[in-house]
Order: structure tokens, then sequence, then C-alpha cells
């Protein structure tokens, strides 16, 4: 390959980058009918014909937005996942082997935190899709909600001693998850309330703690001795 069309491929992938990180910005603010191409284009310093070149149009770039960044932690996602089902399958009702799933599943989301802008401007986007579903919602669903509820079904049912499949494993696994949810969702209100400036590891810290303990009490498990939100569940 000489070097100009390398120049020119980094040249593409650079425009294709920019605009999707002005896709997130742009619609996570106003929603998908609320951003011209127009304005994608002048945020991400792209010529107004980019969005069509990258992507096929407005829709297919608001669906990549979607696709690119959940593949960004799809492997960890997964492995994590995986290894957790693995702990409940070879747990047999063991409660020790119960409370170790739960404090993977805990340190799981707490390892995709949303700290930094790009995380937290998508994480505002995804909020949009689960208030008001569009082309977003679906891989939202299929790639993160559903198998993480599942998992966190699964755990429910095995420390009441009953079928995961049940309204009311789903249902508490549904309510615990809002636990764990409310932080992101409230995060301004909780911030203020507490007078933090943002997210911290400290006061992040803190959270994991509050968290791990309601949902341990919810559930009858008694917490690990040593539980800290870092790494994955790999």
């Amino acid at each position: 390959m000489s070097r100009q069309r390398q120049r020119l491929d980094s040249e593409s992938s650079e425009t294709r980058s920019r605009l999707l990180k002005a896709g997130i910005r742009l619609f996570a603010e106003s929603g998908f009918k609320g951003v011209s191409v127009r304005e994608l284009c002048a945020e991400a310093e792209a010529n107004v014909a980019a969005v069509q070149y990258h992507f096929g149009g407005k829709e297919g770039l608001y669906r990549a937005i979607f696709e690119d960044t959940l593949e960004e932690d799809d492997s960890r996602f997964r492995t994590a996942m995986d290894n957790i089902n693995t702990v409940i399958d070879n747990a047999n009702g063991d409660r020790t082997q119960l409370s170790l799933a739960l404090e993977l599943y805990i340190k799981s989301f707490f390892a995709r935190f949303p700290l930094d802008e790009h995380k937290r401007w998508f994480s505002v986007l995804v909020l949009r899709e689960l208030s008001f579903p569009g082309q977003g919602f679906d891989l939202i669903y299929e790639r993160r909600a559903k198998p993480s509820q599942q998992v966190l079904t699964r755990i429910v049912a095995a420390s009441d001693g009953i079928d995961e499949n049940s309204e009311s494993a789903r249902l508490q696994a549904h309510a615990l998850i809002g636990t764990i949810m409310g932080v992101i969702i409230s995060r301004n209100i909780l911030l203020r309330s507490m007078q933090w400036q943002s997210y911290t590891p400290e006061n992040l810290t803190s959270l994991f703690d509050v968290i791990s303990k309601l949902l341990y009490s919810a559930l009858s498990l008694t917490a690990p001795q040593s539980m800290q939100p870092s790494g994955d569940a790999s």
C-alpha cells in the first residue's frame, strides 16, 4: 500500500471517528430528529457528504454509534457474564457461591461505569432510547440489557429457591437493576445532594458499598469480606 493511500485511509478513519463522537453528543442532547446532517458534519469538521459516504445517511450513523460503542466493551462484557453463569451453574444452591456470583455481577457494572465525557454522553443517549425506543433500542436490549437481566434473574432465583423463569424472579431482578441504574439516571441529583463535584474513585467506592449492601440484603445473602469496585469479572 502506498504512503498516499495509507494517509487517505487514516484521514478517512479519523473523519469517521469524529462523526461518531459528534453524533453521540448531538443525538444525546437533541434526539435523532433534532439533529441535521449539516450540524453533524459541522461539529465533526467534516465535508457535508461525509455522513452519506461513511454511513449511508443519518440513520446509518445513528445505528453505527450503538454498534461501535457496544462492540468496544463486548468482549469484556460477554466474558464477565459467562464467568458469572459458570459460578451459578457450579453453586448448586450454595449461598457462598451465590454471594460470589452477585459480587462479580456488581463489579461488572462498576467496571463499565460512565466516568469519561464520551461514556457519559453515550449513557444519556442510551437513556433516550430506553425512554423513547428507536433504532438503538433493540441493540441495547439484545446485547446488554437482556443478558445482564438474565444473569441477575438466575442469581435471584437460586437465592430464593424459585424458578428462574417465574414472574417473581424476573420482576425482582428488574427492580434490583433499577437500584443500580439509579446512580446513572439520577446522577446530577445525587451529586447535588451529596455536594460532590463529580464521581471520583472515592465516592464510587461509597456507592459500590451501599448498592452492594442493598442487593445482598434483598437476596438474604452475606457479602464476601473483601469487595472492591475494581476490575472485571474475568
